[in-house]
C-alpha cells in the first residue's frame, strides 16, 4: 500500500538489546573521549560509513551522507551523547562509540572504526566498553542496524545482543 501512494523502502532497522551484568570483557583499550578525541572521530565518521540508510538511498548524495554522519559526530562531543567511547592504536583514535542513556537502556547512537583499522577487534572492544561504562546504570543496551548489514549484526550477536524487533523505513519519493 505504501509503495503505491509513492513512498520507497529504504530499510529494515533491527534493534538488539543486552542486558547489563559485570560479565564484560575485553574492554581494554577503550577510554571515554573528550574534545582532544573529536576531531579525528569526526573525520573517521566521514569516511567509515558504507552500509547505513543515508549511504545507500540513492537520492542521497555520498559526500552529503559523509558529512552527515561527520556532523553527527560533531554534535555528539558537543552534548549529544551522554558518553563516547574511544579506542586508540599508537596514539591515534582508531574507533569511537557514542552512547545515549534513556532510562532505563543506553544506547549505542553511533559507532565506527577507521576503514584502515577494520577488521581488527576494535569495533569489538568499543561496544565492550561501552557495556562496561554503563553497567551499574542502565538495565540494558540497545543498538539499532540496518537488516542487511551482516559485520554489524554479527558484532552484536557475538558481543552478547539478541535481536528484540524489527521495523521498515519508508521514504515518500515526489515524483
Amino acid at each position: 500500500m505504501l509503495t503505491s501512494a509513492g513512498f520507497e523502502k529504504v530499510e529494515t532497522l533491527v534493534t538488539f538489546e543486552r542486558l547489563l551484568d559485570n560479565d564484560v570483557s575485553d574492554a581494554h583499550g577503550t577510554t571515554l573521549g573528550g574534545a582532544e578525541a573529536a576531531s579525528q572521530s569526526v573525520e573517521i565518521a566521514r569516511t567509515a560509513f558504507r552500509d547505513d540508510r543515508f549511504h545507500r538511498d540513492t537520492r542521497v548524495p555520498k559526500d552529503g551522507a559523509d558529512e552527515l554522519k561527520a556532523r553527527w559526530v560533531a554534535n555528539s562531543f558537543a552534548g549529544r551523547a551522554d558518553a563516547i567511547v574511544v579506542r586508540h592504536e599508537n596514539e591515534r583514535v582508531v574507533g569511537f562509540c557514542a552512547c545515549l542513556y534513556r532510562e532505563p537502556h543506553a544506547v549505542i547512537d553511533l559507532i565506527a572504526t577507521a576503514p584502515d583499522a577494520q577488521g581488527r577487534g576494535h569495533g569489538r572492544a568499543l561496544v565492550a566498553g561501552a557495556l562496561a561504562h554503563y553497567t551499574g546504570q542502565a538495565q540494558a543496551m540497545r543498538v539499532g542496524t540496518q537488516l542487511d548489514n551482516h559485520r554489524s549484526r554479527k558484532l552484536y550477536v557475538e558481543s552478547g545482543f539478541v535481536e528484540v524487533s524489527r521495523a521498515d523505513t519508508f521514504h515518500w519519493v515526489a515524483t
